[in-house]
């Protein structure tokens, strides 16, 4: 498989601190595949996220998101990729980032935060064009690509409405819309549902996964949830320690389609939850 995205001994920190909270991370993504960085709240995943999209770069180590193998070659092997975007240590501890990656990478990585970034003002449809506004298309391609996104998420027939007409669910669903508008290499979803109710909760999960079967789009989804984690993910790795790190990486085996609620579903995000557990009293002692 392609990797997509790549992070190599990252440290990231908190504004202003000097002692960190995310350290020696090192993992892969590969392309299409759905990643769940799964954690207690406070341990670091936001500032992880956020290291990886670039809008707060990591202290330290190499974070490299590649472009599309192109089929015409029939490449096969990740590394013949096209690096789009990489951060690495620069003089003074901080990561550097070229300007020429700088401009590349605005539209490679779509980002889903805890709360949706819409503005008020702007009806449904205009939000999700807002990002498409620097693309250069006419603005009869930007309504025809909205309106493609709104059917994707199921809001094609609130286009019209504000956003504070929405339910939590719809209000949910805009903000991915508007995150796959730039049509990102990777989609980064930051806790984005942990505001909303369980049955709530369990629609957007699915639309999640219906959005990753019909677009092929690779994901990677933080939550300190053991249900949201298993129920989704391809694979979930267990954070933790004191500065956080990967205490453990768990492949899913569930069947696809996954269902969110089934009994096996739910099995093993408990067996999740107790082993995130163990592995953080270990780490304490």
């Amino acid at each position: 498989m392609q990797e997509a995205v790549k992070l190599e001994d990252v440290t990231v920190h908190y504004e202003g601190d000097a002692a960190p909270v995310v350290e020696h991370i090192s993992f892969t993504v590969q392309r299409g595949e759905l990643v769940v960085l799964y954690g207690h709240v406070g341990t670091g995943k936001s500032s992880l996220m956020r290291a990886i999209s670039g809008v707060n770069p990591a202290a330290d180590g190499t974070i490299t998101l590649f472009g599309k193998v192109d089929p015409a070659r029939d490449d096969t092997d990740a590394s013949h990729g096209r690096t789009i975007f990489s951060t690495a240590k620069a003089e003074h501890g901080l990561a550097a980032i070229d300007g020429e990656a700088n401009l590349h990478h605005r539209g490679r990585f779509g980002f889903v935060f805890q709360t949706p970034r819409l503005l008020p003002w702007r009806r449904v449809e205009h939000n999700v064009e807002l990002g498409l506004q620097r693309s250069g298309m006419t603005s009869r391609d930007r309504h025809e690509r909205a309106t493609e996104l709104l059917e994707l998420v199921g809001l094609a027939h609130v286009s019209e409405e504000f956003p504070h007409r929405l339910t939590p669910s719809q209000f949910e669903r805009l903000g991915i819309a508007r995150a796959l508008a730039s049509d990102p290499e990777v989609l980064l979803m930051d806790e984005p549902f942990s505001a909303v109710e369980r049955e709530d909760r369990v629609e957007l999960l699915e639309r999640v996964l219906q959005i990753k079967e019909k677009t092929g789009i690779t994901m990677i989804f933080a939550t300190h949830r053991a249900d949201d984690a298993v129920c989704i993910a391809d694979r979930v790795l267990l954070l933790g320690g004191t500065p956080t790190h990967v205490l453990e990486e768990i492949n899913i085996g569930l069947e696809k389609p996954q269902r969110i609620e089934s009994e096996g579903c739910l099995d093993l995000a408990s067996r999740l939850s107790e082993r995130l557990e163990a592995l953080s009293e270990a780490q304490s002692r």
